[in-house]
């Protein structure tokens, strides 16, 4: 509201009294200022301190002029009329006054709150700027499903990552990506946990739009509002193709490692025995020590002077019996 809007209605209200009061004066005669007291205080409490003060001005003059004794006149000689109307017009004056600084500090009130609401209102935004920008800058891709899986929204890694457009991904169905690579397991266990509005994780094997396949870790999460209803489905997937592929090589380098360690081991064993086979034939004593001094192989031309089996001389050293007996040792 303007100000001359304010002023106007301001003047309105006291002449519209006047006017009240004329056509009831045959039933508040002699009050003259019964309807007026209220008129300023309205006028003050909705137009502010100068709209209270103009109607308080325009409030006097009219019971001046056309309701104090002689009518239709502006006396000036009975004292009671003029201490009447200072008093009126001074009530009027302060009344409009604190009305007025009121007002001012409802506005400076009204003020900061909005300045406040609007900080606030600016703060949440950068928010959710920095959540979008977030979301749309993720190396993962991030997609947003209603609760039938009609994709609403996708991330620019999403895009780069299945070569479908927003456009083409907006509306359709989250099955457009589903490989027959996916084990049926996995797949039960998503819907068993959207049944329940439970977080799934686990390996998805997807189809990008040229035909070619590739493995996601994908985390699907319930969205719900502040009722706890659910209303939709955050789906963030990271491609661990390259990851998964370098897991089977290194399974594969890992078997074949372990059947040349089984196969070195067997031959190692074949050597051991024929070597064991050729120092058994030897007519004379043979044997093998280590650096120690035990005995490492024996024939049985060595162990038979001592007594013991050939097993049995194994890791100890050589026996005293043997020891002033002439022998061969294998170098």
């Amino acid at each position: 509201m303007t100000s001359g809007s304010r002023l106007a209605i301001a003047v309105l209200i006291p002449l519209v009294t006047g006017a009240l009061e004329w056509l009831l004066w045959a039933y508040i005669d002699p009050h003259v200022w019964l309807l007026f007291y209220p008129a300023v205080f309205l006028s003050a409490v909705l137009t502010g301190l100068y709209g209270g003060i103009a109607a308080t001005l325009v409030s006097t003059l009219l019971v001046w002029y056309a309701f104090m004794p002689p009518r239709l006149s502006f006396e000036l000689d009975n004292p009671r009329a003029i201490l009447s109307i200072v008093g009126f017009a001074l009530t009027g004056f302060l009344f409009s006054l604190f009305s007025g600084h009121l007002r001012r500090l409802n506005e400076k009130l009204a003020s900061r709150e909005s300045e406040a609401g609007l900080t606030g209102v600016l703060d949440d935004a950068a928010q959710l700027r920095k959540l979008a920008q977030a979301v749309e800058q993720s190396p993962d891709s991030v997609i947003i499903t209603n609760l039938t899986a009609e994709i609403e929204y996708v991330n620019e890694a999403f895009v780069a990552k299945t070569g479908y457009s927003r456009e083409e991904s907006i509306g359709r169905n989250l099955n457009m990506l589903h490989s027959d690579n996916t084990p049926p397991e996995n797949y039960a266990a998503l819907r068993q946990a959207m049944q329940h509005g439970l977080t799934w994780k686990g390996e998805l094997c997807n189809r990008r739009k040229d035909g070619s396949e590739y493995t996601g870790f994908a985390n699907i999460a319930p969205l719900r509002q502040t009722d706890g209803n659910i209303t939709h489905y955050v789906v963030v997937e990271e491609d661990i193709t390259e990851r998964k592929l370098n897991g089977q090589e290194l399974t594969r380098y890992r078997h074949r490692l372990e059947e040349l360690v089984t196969e070195k081991t067997a031959e190692a064993r074949r050597q051991a025995q024929s070597l064991r086979a050729l120092i058994d034939n030897i007519p004379h004593m043979a044997w093998l020590k280590d650096r120690d001094g035990r005995l490492m192989v024996v024939n049985r031309a060595y162990a038979q002077p001592t007594g013991m089996t050939t097993d049995e001389l194994i890791g100890k050293n050589r026996p005293r019996s043997v020891a002033a007996r002439s022998g061969r040792a294998l170098p």
